[in-house]
């Protein structure tokens, strides 16, 4: 076992700056303008992949999908709202959109003024579009899930929630985050800020930081060239009655001003009886309300209560929820002049056949921007009482000279043990964790490997996780500066062996836990 001083060489001798320039944030928007098709800044993340054949592809098809759609809907849509729905909602104001998965992109046409955007659906929150998921993948194959996920969107301007379950969960840029950055690049902002929470059942939010892992709710802070910002939060979070309520998700809505709603190809979930709790909320917490006839059904808007105006066609549903078709709307449609609508919307996507509700509150509840969000963050972990680092790492060195067995590798989440100590092994690095900003003293990454060779067993090709120290003493080590693909020959042991670095915090944004975690000696 070798002794103290070869794991600090490792984790904190060698030291690199990182560029002011290249913050996560920038890497942020370097990624989301690669998955929009538009090209990054002079010499950042995606210059090296912006050269390529199936970059240069994507952003033909981006631009050329995107100038389409611009014309037949998202124009249309902003100067329609611009005209009908504007005038009715203050500047800075919050918006809910609880059925909406990633699309933001819809919503910031129909309340452009808004300060706060709240966004729903069952979709996980995913990852941060950061280039480094391209590194030992195929950027082919990266885009061109890209494409199809906003393929439904771009064309029928929803997206379908059982395609986009499949689409969302297996991609490379897996999650809402990706499209959400991507429709924000897209429309014209500049992201600042990237949060991660998990929504707590007293409606709080804990930070996790740029953490992805576990998170259930993510922040986006965004600014335009002429300086609007917009906060975009979207939550996984089922709305249904009873799960909304245990979530928390119902309390932090209540403590949200009240504002503008947006429902579009919300699947008649508001229909059932077993909704009424989000039904009720939107209700008594809406000023302007936007939404097609897949939203609240028109018998719930009380006539002393609310101004409703009727635009396009309703002649019924789409087959598929036939059994929602609502008379008393057929009947407005029939008894009252009805206004055009310049932009197909939800099921019914074809302009012609396409039909949005617009009820604003005869006596509007007092509204604002958006107040403070109450969030809270994890506190660290109790220290625990250990030896001088020293002493300790010389009994552990010494209790596992005298095992008969060692734990040493995991294999797919498994645990193999051969006898002899520690294993040194070869590694080809397959995926990092990212250096956060604002890094506390002391941090360790997570680094995933392929094992290449073994001095002794058989786990070649397997894939293992090795702790690193991203940040020491106040610096960033040489570590954060590896490259995916780079190899390096190396010691293993346990990390759980060395109970004295038990507290020191772990940046884990790979995702699930694949086991024991290793910490290399040289």
């Amino acid at each position: 076992m070798r002794t103290i001083v070869g794991i600090f060489v490792l984790l904190g001798a060698s030291i690199w700056t990182v560029a002011a320039e290249d913050t996560l944030i920038d890497r942020v928007n370097d990624g989301a303008k690669f998955l929009a098709g538009v090209k990054g800044r002079s010499g950042g993340t995606a210059a090296k992949y912006e050269g390529g054949g199936e970059w240069r592809y994507h952003a033909r098809a981006m631009d050329s999908q995107w100038s389409k759609y611009e014309a037949s809907t998202l124009q249309p849509m902003a100067e329609w709202s611009a005209e009908k729905v504007e005038p009715f909602f203050p500047d800075g104001g919050t918006v809910r959109y609880l059925f909406s998965g990633p699309d933001v992109l819809h919503v910031l046409r129909m309340y452009p003024k808004a300060g706060r955007i709240l966004l729903g659906g069952l979709e996980p929150v995913g990852v941060l579009p950061t280039l480094d998921r391209l590194e030992g993948g195929s950027t082919y194959r990266a885009l061109s899930a890209v494409r199809k996920a906003l393929e439904e969107s771009l064309a029928y301007s929803f997206f379908k929630t059982k395609d986009m379950k499949v689409d969302l969960s297996t991609a490379t840029y897996r999650g809402t985050l990706p499209i959400i950055s991507l429709y924000l690049v897209r429309s014209g902002y500049v992201i600042d800020g990237v949060t991660f929470y998990t929504l707590q059942s007293d409606g709080s939010l804990l930070s996790q930081s740029t953490r992805a892992d576990g998170a259930n709710v993510v922040r986006v802070s965004a600014k335009q060239e002429d300086g609007r910002s917009v906060e975009v939060l979207y939550f996984q979070s089922n709305v249904a009655n009873g799960s909304i309520e245990e979530s928390g998700f119902l309390k932090f809505l209540e403590a949200q001003p009240p504002g503008g709603a947006y429902l579009k190809a919300a699947s008649y979930l508001l229909h059932e009886s077993y909704f009424s709790d989000v039904r009720d909320h939107l209700i008594s917490h809406s000023n302007v309300l936007v939404q097609d006839d897949s939203g609240m059904p028109v018998r719930h808007f009380v006539a002393s209560d609310w101004d409703l105006t009727h635009f396009g066609t309703y002649v019924s549903p789409i087959p598929l929820f036939r059994e929602n078709y609502q008379s008393d709307l057929r009947h407005a449609y029939r008894s009252s002049r009805i206004e055009s609508l310049p932009f197909g919307s939800g099921y019914r996507w074809r302009k012609s056949d396409s039909n949005l509700m617009r009820a604003v509150r005869k006596r509007p509840l007092e509204s604002g921007p958006a107040g403070p969000i109450i969030a809270k963050v994890a506190p660290p972990p109790a220290p625990k009482k250990t030896m001088p680092v020293k002493a300790e790492l010389v009994k552990v060195a010494a209790k596992a000279k005298e095992r008969k067995e060692q734990e040493v590798i995991v294999v797919e989440g498994s645990t193999a043990k051969h006898s002899g100590g520690p294993i040194d092994v070869e590694l080809r690095l397959v995926r990092k964790s990212a250096l956060p900003s604002g890094t506390i003293k002391n941090t360790f990454g997570v680094f995933e490997y392929e094992v290449l060779r073994v001095n002794r067993g058989t786990y070649g090709g397997k894939l293992i996780r090795v702790a690193h120290g991203l940040h020491w003493s106040g610096r960033a080590t040489a570590a954060a500066t590896k490259s995916i693909g780079s190899t390096t020959s190396v010691r293993l042991v346990p990390l759980s062996n060395y109970t004295n670095l038990a507290a020191v915090p772990t940046v884990n944004d790979l995702g699930e836990d694949a086991g024991t975690l290793f910490i290399a000696e040289l």
